[in-house]
């Protein structure tokens, strides 16, 4: 099956996820187009021109995708949006077009806010978890755990709150990090923590890599479909009190940490990886193509030329809009 997909695989190469689901597509005989949106935002056209056919178009993510774009799409069409809709309103077009034969989100609250809007019918929306991939994230051999408590991810003010907190109380590393360097740090930790970055509950990526690490985490609550079980996978905490007694309790708890993160990373490689979730896709991508056959161009080229010239239009509005800049930025300097 040839599958057009458009994520931001460029954007993301060597560790986003866009880059394992492509793998785990081709190992399953799946030909990938791919596309990335974000690269490309201004030449999306003349990318999707140069595709002659395909069976199946994957959107991931979509953040200010053109609807044009969209319709211009003569084969099934499946949309994951891989954030939570409560935090991220830049794909509320794709939800309301209902241009979509399915599409995927991270929880069950973000089902309730898109089917009650009356955007998607319940029958056409369901939950993708998120995944790791075990080549990557997995147990290094012989990594002496040197650092007592460790977050790995971006800063946000809440984060930041939090961590401050902590760092007077334990020896706390902070950092951010991907790929190699990432899966390093999680094997040189005693324990690794999940803070969730606004106030909205979520079960990160993070976790499953975590996890498939062989990482020991202590997490803030998570979302209502987390497949984990407090206590057994990983250790869950409602509010602040009970992380410092957690992380008190288990740095001083050696072999209770690595029973449970050794059942955690047992979880993750059974049940957590991203070939298991490609094949999610692909078995509603089978159900949704066995239920009608599109005869005819993959694509609609006449949409596609008119979107165009309004690419190319925007084009040279930037280019304008560039020149005059530095035009202006120049005078200032001379003055």
């Amino acid at each position: 099956m040839n599958l057009l997909y458009a994520c931001v695989i460029e954007q993301n190469d060597g560790w986003g996820a866009e880059v394992f689901f492509d793998a785990a597509f081709r190992t399953d005989g799946y030909k990938t187009i791919n596309v990335d949106y974000r690269v490309h935002r201004h030449e999306l056209a003349k990318c999707f021109k140069q595709v002659r056919d395909f069976d199946l178009f994957l959107l991931q993510r979509g953040d200010y995708f053109p609807l044009q774009i969209v319709k211009a799409v003569r084969r099934p069409k499946i949309f994951y949006f891989s954030e939570l809709f409560s935090r991220r309103r830049d794909a509320d077009h794709l939800f309301s077009s209902n241009l979509f034969d399915h599409y995927y989100v991270r929880t069950p609250e973000c089902i309730n806010q898109i089917v009650n809007k009356g955007w998607v019918a319940p029958d056409k929306i369901s939950i993708l978890l998120s995944a790791y991939d075990p080549n990557l994230y997995r147990p290094l051999r012989e990594v002496h755990k040197d650092i007592d408590v460790l977050f790995v991810g971006s800063m946000t003010a809440r984060r930041e709150t939090i961590l401050n907190q902590l760092s007077k109380m334990f020896n706390v590393v902070v950092c951010q990090a991907f790929a190699e360097d990432a899966v390093r740090l999680f094997n040189r930790a005693k324990i690794i923590l999940n803070l969730h970055g606004t106030d909205f509950l979520d079960t990160e990526t993070r976790v499953f890599e975590i996890l498939g690490t062989g990482g020991f985490l202590i997490t803030e609550l998570l979302s209502s479909e987390s497949p984990f079980e407090s206590g057994t996978h990983l250790v869950e905490v409602q509010g602040y009190d009970a992380l410092v007694e957690s992380i008190m309790f288990y740095l001083g708890n050696e072999e209770a940490r690595e029973a449970i993160a050794t059942t955690g990373w047992e979880a993750v490689i059974q049940n957590h990886t991203y070939q298991q979730r490609a094949r999610e896709i692909e078995t509603k991508a089978e159900e949704i193509i066995s239920a009608g056959l599109t005869l005819g161009p993959a694509l609609n080229y006449s949409i596609l030329k008119r979107y165009g010239y309004i690419e190319a239009i925007r084009r040279v509005r930037l280019h304008i809009a560039v020149v005059m800049n530095k035009t202006n930025s120049n005078q200032g300097d001379s003055r």
